[in-house]
């Protein structure tokens, strides 16, 4: 099993406190190219979040991994993506994935 490091202080201007926008999250997704990590089994990500960020907004999460946890499942994404960070962070990341959960489309497959 291998390790992706994702270091979120790489993809942020200096001086900047929170992540927000779900544009600037689906951005960021589609130049980590995370369709194709998430598919990747034998690989485990690890997300770092620098010190100096203090909230993660919710669109920002969602747009960044919302897909994958829609597609993966919450226990699966949990698995798979590890989130190192403050412990308010934590608290948004949770928030983000059941939101991510909750807005997951009737029609589609169902999340796991």
């Amino acid at each position: 099993m291998s390790i992706t490091t994702i270091d979120l202080g790489q993809y942020h201007e200096p001086g900047t406190i929170l992540l927000s926008g779900r544009p600037k999250g689906v951005a960021l997704r589609q130049r980590l190219n995370l369709d194709k990590l998430d598919r990747q089994q034998d690989v485990q990500v690890e997300v770092i979040v620098p010190r100096e960020i203090v909230s993660l907004n919710s669109s920002f999460f969602s747009g960044l991994f919302g897909p994958s946890i829609r597609e993966m499942g919450e226990y699966v994404f949990r698995s798979k993506y590890a989130f190192t960070c403050q412990p308010q962070i934590k608290e948004d990341v949770e928030a983000g994935i059941r939101e991510a959960l909750n807005r997951a489309n009737p029609l589609s497959k169902p999340c796991r």
